[in-house]
């Protein structure tokens, strides 16, 4: 679980923060093998959206070079990754496309959607999984005043400025949090919620009424597990090489989402299309949480025999449902 028991120890002279470790961005060597193509893939669309410009030549590592495409519609939209070999003409014959957008939880970046957002886009959807403000290739911008919503409002603007409606969300671990209030500020562009093992707070709870965390190295601005606790509990269901690869990007992540309250006071007398996906393996969030979100949204229930982390460990199931 990436949250863990919120006002624990303040950070103690000599304790490693978490910080992502620096690295290529399509450095996919200690990846397992089986999926270094679809990382590729999901990299290719994160390089683009992090500000590669359309009209120049991408090389993705391994000499990779993918074929790109403009957004369909009026003006200079965002470049998407199309399926291998598609066109843009070609686009058309993809059915029931949709926009989605992946909202990861703490001390995680939108890296943690590779998988996922690979076979995403591999269908045909266009496919957005920013970082956060303050998390991952942002922590640098950390600073005071980083909330749920302020998060929250960032991404209405960025769907905003995509021009995207009903577009389909999923979040998962507080990511949840931050996918409620995104809703409550802009219901108009949201088709469907999907709650991936996510948290889903009432108007003036706190994480901590919700989860409790064995271990929080604080500072007064981030709030992180141990690196003993990130080693060896949060990521211990991962293979060898995902584990390894995953636990050198994490990082801490801004302290207030995880301890103050969420401002909600909208959200659940709002009708919303939404489904909640359990992961059997994860303690946290509790089942009695997510079983409390799926009665109140009236939502669909769908189970996955795996862990907190399914981006990770169960990719293919897991875009399934989200773009079922």
């Amino acid at each position: 679980m990436d949250v863990d028991e919120a006002g624990g120890d303040d950070l103690a002279a000599g304790v490693d923060l978490l910080r992502p470790t620096p690295g290529h961005l399509a450095d996919l060597d200690d990846l397992p093998a089986g999926d270094r193509h679809i990382g590729l893939e999901g990299l290719a669309a994160a390089a683009i959206h992090h500000g590669a410009a359309a009209d120049h030549h991408i090389q993705i590592g391994h000499g990779t070079s993918p074929s790109l495409c403009r957004q369909d519609g009026p003006g200079d939209g965002p470049v998407n990754r199309l399926p291998r070999g598609a066109s843009c003409p070609e686009r058309g014959r993809y059915r029931n496309v949709a926009n989605i957008l992946l909202i990861h939880g703490a001390y995680q970046g939108g890296w943690i959607w590779t998988r996922v957002a690979a076979r995403l886009r591999a269908a045909g959807h266009l496919v957005l999984a920013p970082s956060l403000d303050g998390c991952a290739e942002r922590a640098h911008a950390i600073r005071p005043r980083i909330t749920t919503e302020s998060q929250a409002e960032e991404l209405a603007s960025l769907l905003f400025h995509e021009d995207w409606r009903d577009a389909v969300v999923a979040g998962t671990s507080t990511g949840g949090m931050v996918m409620c209030k995104l809703a409550e500020l802009a219901p108009e562009r949201i088709g469907r919620l999907v709650f991936a093992d996510a948290l889903a707070l009432q108007d003036g709870e706190k994480l901590p009424d919700i989860v409790a965390r064995p271990t929080a190295v604080n500072t007064e601005l981030t709030s992180g597990p141990s690196r003993a606790d990130a080693e060896g509990r949060l990521f211990a269901e991962l293979d060898a090489g995902t584990r390894a690869w995953t636990l050198e990007r994490i990082c801490q992540h801004p302290i207030l989402p995880m301890t103050a309250p969420v401002v909600l006071p909208r959200f659940w007398s709002m009708p919303w299309q939404a489904s909640v996906v359990w992961c059997r393996r994860s303690q946290n969030p509790p089942v009695a949480h997510q079983r409390r979100l799926q009665q109140a949204l009236r939502a669909a229930w769908h189970e996955l025999d795996t862990g907190h982390y399914p981006m990770l460990s169960e990719p293919a199931a897991l875009a399934g449902l989200i773009a079922e």
